[in-house]
């Protein structure tokens, strides 16, 4: 779910990190085979449909043959932290694992083991030199600064999604991710069957983990129960909730909805603009081609602070081709505007 991907993103963001994202086990492979950028780490989720991360990670390990993919570390993203799971993940070609809903301390020894331990001197200078200037910059969440201030959504715990993620901006972004990609998810339920339990324990296992992400526990406890009872095969137990479940986590999405709506109105007074600046777009460009996800976010927040005279259409379709990490698909375009562009 794109959801989860956002919540790991979050979650990495005050490191500094250059992260790129995958939406499947054979894009995650392709970006292997093809290597335009050679990544420290690959985080890889356990359960992933059409192609868990288990074959995933043997495809990478075994049928690639470099180097670079035999020895790449890949921790595993796991919900099912029980007894045995590490030893079946390093037997399986993963370096670690980390459990779900992902524990900040843990993230913090694996990257330390795994990415920052392995860099060179003059890489964690630039690093350390790049967190300076983000913190000198100019407060990033200064915009939802009210927003969330007495605002209540029935099942979601605010301000434990505030302290997760470090920034309200940051939840903000992903609360958003939550609503936009959840109800495709919740229509996959809808089409229950016996024959399509294993296909809806993978869907309600996104939405189990997306919604731990963003502090919705209740509806993050049910999703796990229903898991639970379609691995199973238990359909009646399935059955007999599912109507309930999608019910519930409706709500729970329209309650987020109307928090954002808030934040659109209190930011209805924005700057006017004839255009969407070039030097921002140039910087957007640079950041995608160099998988700079975090500084993709922040250059998108800023051109999205002025209404346009002309060509608004185009900030628009950026942000939902970024929500929906079509990064190919942003570069191609600014790539095109841009060259035409006098």
């Amino acid at each position: 779910m794109a959801t989860n991907l956002d919540v790991a993103r979050g979650l990495m963001m005050p490191y500094g990190l250059s992260i790129d994202c995958a939406g499947s086990g054979q894009e995650a492979i392709r970006k292997i085979q093809e290597e335009k950028m050679r990544y420290d780490a690959i985080f890889m989720d356990h359960m992933m449909p059409e192609m868990d991360g288990i074959e995933a990670t043997r495809i990478i390990r075994n049928e690639i043959d470099t180097e670079y993919a035999k020895n790449v570390p890949i921790i595993a993203l796991t919900a099912n932290a029980i007894v045995g799971n590490e030893e079946m993940f390093l037997s399986n070609g993963f370096n670690a694992f980390i459990s779900k809903p992902i524990d900040i301390m843990r993230l913090d020894t694996i990257l330390n083991q795994w990415v920052r331990d392995r860099q060179t001197e003059e890489i964690l200078r630039q690093a350390k030199n790049m967190q300076k200037e983000s913190a000198a910059a100019e407060p990033v969440e200064e915009l939802s600064s009210v927003i969330l201030d007495g605002f209540e959504i029935e099942g979601v715990d605010l301000e434990a999604g505030i302290a997760r993620y470090g920034t309200k901006e940051t939840y903000l972004n992903i609360l958003r991710s939550y609503v936009i990609h959840t109800p495709e998810l919740l229509e996959k339920l809808r089409n229950l069957s016996r024959e399509t339990l294993a296909e809806y324990a993978v869907t309600v296992h996104g939405i189990k983990g997306a919604s731990y992400g963003i502090s919705a526990g209740a509806v993050g406890d049910w999703a796990e129960k229903l898991e639970h009872a379609a691995k199973a095969g238990d359909y009646d137990a399935v059955n007999g909730e599912n109507a309930s479940f999608i019910e519930k986590t409706e709500v729970l999405v329209a309650g987020i909805w109307n928090l954002l709506r808030e934040a659109l109105e209190q930011d209805a007074e924005k700057q006017k603009a004839a255009a969407p600046d070039r030097v921002l777009l140039e910087k957007l460009l640079d950041a995608g081609k160099r998988f700079k996800s975090t500084v993709m976010e922040e250059v998108l927040s800023e051109l999205e602070e002025y209404e346009y005279e002309a060509d608004g259409d185009l900030v628009t379709w950026l942000r939902e081709q970024l929500d929906n990490l079509e990064y190919d698909a942003i570069r191609d375009r600014l790539e095109s505007l841009l060259l035409v562009q006098p």
